[in-house]
């Protein structure tokens, strides 16, 4: 611990030498899908950068950061475009992009170019490489899996149907699943899957319903569940299945993706169709030792929103203090090789909104929980989004709320 305090005066001290731009990009969905990710993080961003302008004032440091939000609207084009812009002004360290798909669309530039990209939310698993330029600060997609399937056993759930939008991330989810519900003795059927240009759900829900009939020829209604692995296009395939009374019969178990989703609560079908099937959807969680920490900030991004931040929210805020933080330890190095130890060095010792932040050798977060999120309706009728339990990921136990 006398290290750590150490560490960190040294680096104060550094701070007051410099003068110095720290530039820091971010690419964030703001008006496309999961756009409450992009707009929560982008408010995240802002009250860190004004914490860490407040500190800079206090010790009269000449230390400034530089910090440039972009929309990608969660289309993998659009975020490798802006990379490309923020790049030539350069900017060689960003914050996201939310979605795997995004991540892989801009990974070979990022190297190539030696930028340093942070992910607060990209999980899939094949994109946990050694050696490369990508940082993510949550842990990928077969830890989820283990929580979503931890609840469907819970559940004595015998048979899944999985559905999943066509992109790296969804699909990546839906294989994790697949692998560990196979491990559990859970049967699953083929998915049913659709594009990200979906906009008539009519054929997909009519694809569900007959994989549904074919699993009733087998179990009851309480030993189906299905698996849908989405973002907010989840909205339109509920008001669709709303008019199945079949589909409204069996569990259905959401992804990261589609939790906290103001897109789906706006709709009283689709939130209505939501409650009556329960639809849990696990999402990468807070650590409960650092509430006094994440608290405060949770609040203000719900005043400033109206949306519930969530981890992945919160975690943009932890990565714009370390890329401070390890810039100024590496004394503003312009070398990827640099800035990537530094970042990952620093990351192993500090303890921040979201816990401990310490990454695997591929650059993933290496521990965390999850916690699991429903749609219900409110006292005054409103609906919304409420926390029921958690995923212990280090035990592997469902935790009551």
């Amino acid at each position: 611990m006398k290290k750590i305090y150490f560490l960190i005066f040294a680096l104060l001290t550094i701070t007051n030498l410099y003068s110095q731009d720290i530039k820091i990009g971010a690419l964030l969905s703001l008006t496309g899908e999961w756009s409450s990710l992009g707009i929560n993080s982008k408010t995240a961003l802002e009250i860190a950068k004004s914490d860490i302008d407040k500190y800079l004032t206090s010790v009269n440091s000449k230390v400034k950061i530089d910090l440039r939000i972009e929309d990608t609207k969660l289309d993998p084009q659009t975020a490798l475009d802006k990379l490309k812009e923020l790049s030539l002004a350069g900017y060689k360290i960003i914050i996201g992009p939310q979605s795997s798909a995004e991540i892989f669309a801009i990974k070979k530039y990022a190297d190539e170019n030696n930028i340093l990209i942070i992910s607060q939310s990209s999980t899939a698993s094949n994109l946990s490489t050694h050696d490369d330029n990508i940082f993510r600060m949550c842990p990928d997609d077969f830890s989820e899996s283990k929580a979503i399937t931890s609840l469907i056993t819970d559940d004595n759930i015998k048979y899944i149907i999985p559905v999943y939008r066509l992109d790296i991330g969804n699909e990546g989810l839906y294989k994790s699943v697949y692998d560990v519900a196979l491990s559990e003795k859970i049967l699953v059927s083929e998915p049913v899957t659709y594009t990200d240009d979906s906009e008539n759900f009519e054929n997909i829900v009519a694809n569900i319903k007959t994989k549904l009939s074919e699993a009733l020829t087998k179990f009851p209604n309480s030993q189906i569940g299905i698996y849908l692995a989405a973002f907010d296009e989840n909205m339109d395939l509920f008001r669709e299945a709303s008019k199945s009374s079949d589909l409204g019969k069996v569990k259905w178990y959401g992804s990261d993706g589609a939790a906290l989703s103001k897109v789906l609560i706006s709709n009283s079908v689709a939130s209505d169709f939501a409650i009556r099937v329960d639809y849990p959807c696990p999402i990468f969680g807070l650590d409960n030792n650092a509430s006094e920490k994440w608290m405060p900030v949770k609040k203000a991004i719900y005043e400033s929103t109206r949306i519930e931040a969530d981890a992945f929210a919160l975690a943009t805020y932890d990565a714009l203090w370390l890329v401070y933080l390890s810039q100024i330890s590496n004394g503003f190095s312009k070398d990827i090789f640099v800035i990537k130890n530094s970042f990952t060095g620093m990351a192993s010792n500090y303890f921040g909104l979201t816990g401990w932040t310490h990454l695997n050798a591929s650059g993933d977060r290496q521990f965390g929980n999850f916690d699991y999120w429903i749609v219900r309706k409110n006292n005054d009728g409103n609906y919304e989004w409420v926390k029921v339990d958690s995923y212990d990921g280090m035990s592997g136990n469902i935790i009551g709320n």
